[in-house]
């Protein structure tokens, strides 16, 4: 039995436990987006209307939204990863032999996963750096503001080794989802 055979057992339950894990991020995404939404609607019918009739302390909803969105870019980010749906420009790799594109690819996927390791590793010295801070109107611990990154590379971090994984199996092809915007 090849290396490639005994790898695709393994890459296809890491992709299918990876793809349960983005569909409850992608719903966690949507319902951040729809807490910012509601939350910037809210400060903006405050400012514009009601504050005219009542004074209510509403600086939260701005604080709420704000790490809505921190949450949402690093929940999301190996998602978009998976799907191919980052920013990529293909016009040198498509010209590239396959072994060229494969030595292209590694180089990229090191780089990558450099700035994840050092990102996943440093958050970690901002979480405790920050430990007795909280957010001035929620007085919400570090964590909110500081965890997504930590949380986000992580998952990114899990997100290259599976793809390794797929591209040692022979089920990943180097660049293949990024030309047409994640669908294989």
């Amino acid at each position: 039995m090849t290396a490639k055979k005994k790898l695709l057992p393994l890459y296809t339950r890491l992709d299918r436990a990876e793809n349960i894990l983005y569909k409850a991020a992608e719903a966690l995404g949507a319902t951040l987006l729809i807490t910012a939404f509601i939350s910037i609607f809210i400060q903006v019918l405050y400012r514009y209307a009601l504050s005219k009739l009542i004074i209510l302390p509403f600086s939260w909803t701005e604080e709420l939204s704000r790490y809505c969105l921190f949450w949402i870019v690093y929940i999301m980010l190996p998602v978009t990863l998976k799907q191919g749906l980052e920013s990529s420009n293909t016009f040198f790799t498509d010209r590239l032999p396959p072994r060229a594109k494969l030595a292209v690819f590694i180089v990229i996927r090191i780089i990558c996963l450099s700035v994840a390791v050092l990102a996943f590793k440093y958050s970690f010295v901002v979480l405790k750096t920050n430990a007795f801070y909280s957010s001035p109107a929620m007085e919400l611990p570090a964590f909110f503001l500081y965890g997504p990154v930590t949380i986000g590379m992580g998952l990114v971090l899990v997100r290259y080794f599976v793809d390794m994984i797929g591209l040692l199996a022979g089920e990943v092809v180097p660049f293949g989802n990024l030309q047409n915007g994640g669908v294989e």
